[in-house]
């Protein structure tokens, strides 16, 4: 049986999934950090889920630069790691404006929303309707058009974080082998000759 939230989610199909999406790249980043931190140590993964048990993920980030930076010397992975962490972190504000929102038509607010009387019709957003996502605890909008952009980048930076976690355990054979660039525009890539 499917139960209906309490609110109208004025998103269509399509923004609902990159919402899905966001989340689940984001989940595959967190995974490569740990198994960076796991390798490194040589640790069992419940260990490495205690070092990075934070739950913020600029701490877990941090960790995970520093920890690669002791363990290699390798200019063009350093370089990478450092693009990768000021990404990783820009990456947790932009996906946080829409994970920790409410969705609202644009000159709506969160009374209106709350107006809506249970069981009341859905409001479906017209062609000129804007739909911004709200942050719960600041109020700051964003209009939901972005998704797709913050999609898009946590893609680019998942595959930054293979190409670290591959180079940085050797896993891909000689370094700049990993072929996880293949996958990164050429506009993603830090500043270097990589």
């Amino acid at each position: 049986m499917d139960v209906l939230p309490a609110y109208t989610v004025p998103l269509t199909d399509a923004q609902l999934s990159l919402v899905g999406e966001l989340t689940a790249i984001q989940g595959q980043i967190e995974e490569l950090l740990l198994r960076t931190v796991t390798a490194l140590l040589g640790l069992e993964r419940r260990t490495a889920s205690v070092i990075l048990g934070s739950s913020k993920i600029a701490d877990n980030t941090n960790i995970w630069a520093t920890l690669i930076r002791e363990k290699h010397t390798d200019p063009d992975l350093l370089l990478w790691v450092k693009h990768a962490k000021k990404e990783i972190e820009a990456l947790a504000a932009d996906r946080n404006d829409f994970v920790h929102a409410y969705f609202a038509f644009g000159t709506a607010d969160l009374d209106r929303m709350l107006s809506e009387a249970p069981g009341g019709h859905p409001h479906i957003p017209k062609p000129h309707q804007t739909v911004v996502a709200a942050r719960v605890r600041t109020g700051r909008r964003r209009d939901v058009a972005d998704i797709r952009k913050v999609r898009d980048r946590a893609a680019v930076l998942s595959c930054m974080v293979a190409h670290i976690w591959s180079e940085a355990t050797r896993l891909g054979g000689p370094c700049g082998k990993s072929g996880w660039l293949e996958r990164i525009p050429r506009s993603s890539w830090p500043n270097s000759s990589a």
